[in-house]
């Protein structure tokens, strides 16, 4: 058996009074997805845990089986894993984003234009960043180059210790060698400490996180904490067209370097020519995402399965490394909306059938870019292309294989085109089985007869099924009737309504890679 994760960064929504209440995925021609509806198990899941940040990364460490309560220590770290950024237990790393600010004000009274400012290209933002490096870079700020807008910044010894004590290196590198570093740990004598990861994961959060903190500091070492003012760090997704000023670091040094970087880009020849072609200048840098060396556990020990990672992403590209995971450089693979689908397709396919892989996760960031933008078409056609250019090859591909597979399709959680930021909420997923449907034809066609499910209905291009929408058929009352709900195949689609009403509703997100692989 082989296991697909095809994960539409963002894709999630909420009902569009433009789309007659439907939401970008329900709107969208997804023919695929829904066929794949037919048989699949549709639900709800959450991959936010309570009380932490909606973000890309807590949440696709969840859909690959990490506790984010236990695994997660900042998004930096992990991106500059995937950019081969040596990082030691004392270091701070932090995300530099290439921003869009408006121009005339002061500099806190500018506004965020554009967080991605206009999707630059790596090319572009290099010359940017090396201008920024030659002015700012010193013994304690370091910058690194990462793809399109997203940067890495570290702070040497930017970690937090208790007075008079000292951070080495040497902490142990997973949650498996716990128990065989410490020899186990005494509740008692350790302040109430669980004395393994699993009582930690039964644990309360605020539990685990001391937990996780006290694994982290081996041989009596401090916990490593950030200051109050690195922990603040405000992403500048979460703010777009409002005024800066609220949203700035709090760290000095932070606040005088993000100033200066606006000096040194707004005039940069780079800049001049992006203005001049009608294109948002990258004229700012901007920190946060700030976090300490990852610590992620084997994905292969930990599951059994031998992974591959497709992502132009360096988060997604970084948690796999840092799990030991293969991880696929596809050419033209952007991050944006004019990315290289079919490339990311058929390097699955590769990777599962070459007997590399047995489990491959396929990430798609475009859905979430044009949430933040707030383009409701571009959001829609990126969730059409996700279907038509990177699922449908997959599934066809495979299924002229002959090869059984199980393929988990999903977003990582919302980006609402009406706050174009993240949300919490829990996210519709569909698992579909290869195997289940061809039990299904073959017993429908036992005695001559044609297959119990009907083909899927077509579709027009505006994603709706004949007179009656994409929503499928519908009693009188304007409800799915209950033959409707219960029969396979009727119009059944994948969409965030469908997985409500499924009644399937799964907490613990980082639990579903379990019933993904049939271990649950």
């Amino acid at each position: 058996m082989k296991y697909i994760v095809i994960l539409g960064d963002g894709m999630a929504d909420e009902p569009q009074e433009a789309l007659g209440g439907r939401t970008p995925l329900e709107a969208a021609r997804t023919p695929s997805m829904d066929e794949m509806a037919k048989t699949g198990e549709i639900g709800l899941v959450k991959t936010i845990p309570d009380g932490m940040a909606p973000g890309s990364d807590t949440a696709n460490l969840a859909v690959l089986g990490y506790n984010p309560r236990l695994y997660y220590t900042g998004r930096s770290p992990l991106e500059a894993l995937s950019i081969g950024v040596p990082m030691k237990e004392s270091d701070v790393a932090m995300r530099c984003n290439l921003v869009t600010l408006t121009e005339e004000e002061p500099y806190e009274q500018k506004r965020i234009i554009d967080h991605s400012s206009g999707e630059i290209s790596t090319e572009d933002a290099a010359v940017l960043l090396a201008a920024v490096q030659k002015e700012l870079e010193n013994e304690t700020y370091q910058f690194y180059v990462g793809t399109s807008y997203r940067h890495c910044v570290i702070k040497a010894n930017g970690v937090e210790t208790a007075p008079g004590m000292q951070l080495t290196d040497g902490v142990p590198s997973s949650l498996e060698k716990f128990e065989t570093h410490h020899g186990g740990w005494d509740s008692d004598s350790h302040g109430g400490v669980p004395s393994s990861p699993e009582k930690c994961e039964a644990a309360a959060a605020s539990s685990c996180a001391e937990a996780v903190n006290e694994i982290k500091s081996s041989k009596g070492q401090p916990r490593k904490l950030l200051s109050d003012a690195l922990e603040s760090l405000i992403p500048p997704h979460d703010h777009l067209t409002e005024v800066i000023g609220p949203y700035l670091p709090r760290d000095e040094v932070l606040l005088a370097m993000q100033k200066r970087s606006y000096e040194i880009l707004k005039d940069h020849p780079i800049n001049m020519e992006r203005k001049a072609r009608g294109l948002n200048p990258a004229n700012s840098c901007w920190f946060w995402g700030a976090g300490t060396k990852p610590m992620v556990d084997s994905f292969e020990n930990k599951n059994g399965v031998k992974g591959t990672m497709i992502s132009a992403v360096d988060l997604l590209k970084g948690i796999a490394i840092g799990a030991g995971m293969n991880v696929v450089i596809v050419d033209g693979a952007n991050g944006g909306l004019e990315t290289n689908y079919e490339g990311k397709a058929l390097a699955a396919v590769d990777a599962l059938l070459s007997g590399s892989s047995d489990y491959v996760y396929v990430h798609l960031e475009a859905p979430d870019e044009m949430g933040h933008q707030g383009s409701l078409e571009r959001k829609i056609q990126s969730i059409e292309n996700l279907d038509q250019r990177i699922i449908r090859i997959v599934k066809e591909r495979m299924d002229a294989s002959g090869e059984p597979y199980r393929m988990l399709v999903m977003p990582d959680h919302p980006t609402p085109i009406r706050i174009r930021t993240h949300t919490s909420d829990p996210i519709p997923y569909l698992l579909y089985d290869s195997m289940k449907t061809l039990r299904k034809e073959a017993s429908a066609n036992a005695d001559g007869t044609a297959p119990a499910v009907p083909d899927a209905p077509d579709t027009d291009k505006e994603g709706k099924e004949g007179k009656e929408g994409k929503e499928g058929k519908k009693s009188k009352e304007g409800k799915e009737s209950k033959e409707d709900k219960d029969a396979l195949g009727t119009g059944r689609i994948y969409c965030e309504r469908t997985a409500a009403e499924s009644g399937i509703f799964r907490p613990e997100g980082y639990r579903l890679i379990d019933v993904l692989l049939e271990k649950a």
